[in-house]
């Protein structure tokens, strides 16, 4: 695996290092890897809920109730994993 050096505040290491220590994690390197990995999952959702968005936008008005468009709003998120 390639190594990365950064530096960051006494406080945040401090965080990382109390995190592998409660056995959270294996190394502070897993836990930075772990928040990059959910930072690219809640960036990937973002990415859809926008795309979502802007079809909606773009759909123009709708004959369907407020409610109806809810419920579809809603299936879609579940259907694209935004929603559990």
């Amino acid at each position: 695996m390639p190594d990365m050096s950064f530096s960051i505040p006494a406080a945040l290491k401090a965080w990382a290092e109390k995190r592998v220590a409660n056995g959270e994690y294996a190394s502070v390197s897993e836990f930075i890897a772990t928040l990059i990995e959910q930072d690219q999952v809640r960036a990937q959702k973002i990415a859809a809920m926008q795309q979502l968005v802007t079809e909606g936008i773009e759909s123009g008005v709708s004959p369907y109730s407020i409610d109806e468009i809810m419920e579809q709003a809603r299936q879609r998120a579940r259907d694209n994993g935004l929603l559990p």
